[in-house]
């Protein structure tokens, strides 16, 4: 498989945009960089670096996962606030700032 990084970002965010999923572009770039161990903003700058098959079967599991309306920290087991990063899973409500 010749996929690179851009290419499976535009596929995902398509996908999550045909699937109605809401903020389809910060999903993917989020699931994403939780595939490869990165920051959404290196994805960019990887554009060109390939996708292994193993990146791409875990990418599109996770955006399954989003598809069937699991939230993305669910997904990825951590959410960011207040610039700390908490664990998060189903048994954890998902700290926002308009419910701290």
């Amino acid at each position: 498989m010749s996929l690179t990084i851009g290419v499976a970002l535009r596929q995902a965010i398509r996908c999550l945009e045909q699937g109605r999923v809401s903020e389809p572009q910060a999903a993917a770039e989020v699931l994403l960089a939780d595939v490869l161990g990165t920051t959404r903003p290196q994805l960019y700058v990887d554009a060109s670096c390939p996708l292994s098959t193993d990146q791409y079967v875990a990418l599109r599991a996770r955006l399954h996962r989003r598809l069937q309306g699991e939230p993305v920290q669910y997904i990825t087991g951590r959410q960011e606030f207040w610039s700390l990063e908490f664990a998060v899973d189903s048994q954890v409500l998902i700290p926002r700032p308009e419910s701290e």
